[in-house]
């Protein structure tokens, strides 16, 4: 977006045998997948993909703020003004706050018969309105392409549609050594992690030293999927699950469907920035939902932490989604607040945490005689 806020994905292939046709597009379909996240987040630079030697880790994915590994504890970790990432509300994954506002949770899974782990991006409240996710502009069957040229509506012949999506559009967004925001070991590049010419304009969608998978039928492919509750999502889920026949494409669906019910975010104020030793200062945390125009308030309790540890007892949601705490005669120095949220029992609502606050206490604002008779 003109914020300087980007999004980058790697795309890996997956080898397919029967045909199958997009509805969208009318085009033979090759498929791949999300495996790699790569994001600008104010002045850092995140990455979350897997070991570098290009040997994907079954047990997880590895995160690096400007080339440098990274653990997350329950805070996340502070990316200047407005900029977090932070643990995903859904288990494995990650959470990006951008200094825009915008929000980027990544859920992660790991497809053990192909040793890849395959990522679903939810993105809230962006301004972006350029690249893959772009918007249509009147009259255009694809977003536009990087310089703004829209490219029309979609072409009667489908060598055409070929030649707009997988050559023009594709080329005019894809990353180079230069744009990249990922990590790479020695030796390797943008190039390295490209296929030529894929997917291809005609099947067959092989891929060398690597066996095809099996597909399903459609019906057991919608059997598999009906649990998916939202009607384009159901669609997109039989699709996949029929064409790689990979059946656990729907725990990633429902996962990408309680983030996009249930997604939450935690203001937290306080009063003031500074007091005095003695004073009291009060902190507000306001839990709401990243779902534009979600109805229902959440419900459930508010951790507050101080300086990294939990202090006091959760406190109870009021009927706004509000809790308060009130910090009694804080040391001098300046201190880290945080609000958990921690969402109410059988609730919809995923956990979620406020940015940290820092809090300075001074001394004593007079003179004092002491003991003075």
């Amino acid at each position: 977006d003109g914020n300087g806020a980007e999004i980058q994905t790697r795309q890996t292939p997956v080898g397919t045998g029967p045909t199958f046709t997009n509805p969208y597009t009318g085009l033979a379909v090759g498929v791949s997948l999300n495996t790699a996240v790569a994001a600008r987040v104010g002045t850092h630079r995140v990455t979350y993909q897997p070991n570098l030697n290009g040997e994907p880790d079954p047990t997880g994915l590895q995160l690096r703020v400007d080339g440098n590994l990274q653990t997350l504890d329950q805070q996340g970790l502070d990316l200047g003004p407005g900029g977090r990432v932070a643990k995903a509300p859904t288990g494995n994954g990650i959470e990006i706050d951008f200094p825009d506002g915008t929000v980027l949770i990544v859920s992660s899974h790991w497809w053990a018969d192909q040793r890849k782990w395959y990522l679903n991006l939810s993105v809230f409240h962006t301004p972006a309105q350029d690249g893959l996710m772009g918007s249509l502009a009147p009259n255009s069957w694809l977003p536009a392409l990087a310089n703004g040229t829209a490219l029309g509506p979609m072409p009667v012949a489908l060598h055409q549609r070929y030649v707009d999506l997988y050559e023009t559009f594709a080329d005019s967004w894809r990353v180079t050594d230069k744009t990249s925001l990922f990590d790479y070991a020695a030796g390797t590049s943008t190039s390295t992690f490209t296929v030529a010419g894929w997917p291809r304009e005609n099947p067959p969608f092989a891929l060398p030293q690597q066996l095809p998978v099996k597909p399903l039928p459609e019906a057991t492919a919608r059997k598999h999927c009906r649990v998916v509750a939202d009607k384009q999502r159901r669609a997109n889920c039989v699709f996949d699950v029929r064409v790689t026949g990979y059946a656990d494409f729907v725990k990633a669906y429902l996962v990408s469907e309680k983030i996009q019910a249930g997604a939450t975010s935690v203001d937290l104020t306080g009063e003031q920035e500074t007091t005095q030793l003695g004073e009291d200062v009060t902190f507000t945390a306001i839990v709401t939902r990243l779902k534009t125009n979600a109805k229902g308030i959440p419900t459930g309790t508010i951790q507050f932490t101080l300086d990294g540890a939990n202090v006091g007892v959760p406190v109870k949601l009021d009927a706004k989604g509000r809790a308060t705490w009130e910090a009694v005669r804080l040391k001098i120095g300046t201190h880290r607040i945080a609000a958990l949220y921690r969402p109410g029992k059988n609730s919809l609502m995923l956990p979620s945490g406020s940015l940290e606050q820092f809090h300075t206490v001074t001394g004593c604002c007079c003179d004092a005689r002491v003991g003075a008779r």
